[in-house]
């Protein structure tokens, strides 16, 4: 079972690009774009591929890059991104249409709120969260893990301002 948020992603693209060969005469009707799918499904392909797998791969390195600016340093931030960058397994999966890169960008953009969870009690940041996470899960079931991090980070930073 796979969730729906990136067939539903892929479903915009497409209505996009049937508006735009309608728009230029390409095709006149669904079922031109039927045919014109059946024909050759390249372009379906490369619009897939070049926005769930090359722009958010690319989007996952810059903000890998700025999370771990933020709250660490820019040296560990470069070294980061760069590791990232040159992952085998990254650079391999963001040249196909593949789950795994836009659950990647979701949870390493969850990662601010969850940082920020522990700096400070901000309401804005569980919502933050809550809304990145149900996009992780109903990008791929195994988002939910995020729950994790979360609640630790929660309990810790409750915990340091009792201290306080």
């Amino acid at each position: 079972k796979i969730p729906p948020l990136v067939s539903y992603v892929l479903f915009f693209l497409y209505g996009i690009y049937f508006l735009g060969l309608l728009l230029v005469g390409a095709i006149h009707n669904v079922d031109d774009f039927t045919i014109f799918f059946l024909n050759d499904p390249t372009s379906f392909y490369l619009i897939g591929r070049t926005v769930l797998g090359v722009l958010l791969g690319t989007s996952t390195v810059y903000f890998m890059y700025k999370l771990v600016q933020k709250f660490f340093s820019e040296k560990q931030a470069l070294l980061t991104a760069l590791f990232l960058a040159l992952n085998f397994l990254h650079v391999q999966n963001s040249h196909y249409i593949y789950l795994d890169i836009p659950l990647l960008l979701i949870l390493v953009l969850c990662f601010f709120p969850i940082l920020n969870i522990l700096a400070r009690d901000d309401v804005k940041d569980y919502a933050l969260f809550g809304a990145l996470a149900g996009f992780a899960v109903a990008t791929k079931y195994n988002g939910s893990f995020i729950v994790v991090p979360f609640l630790a980070a929660h309990i810790l930073g409750r915990l340091d301002r009792w201290k306080r």
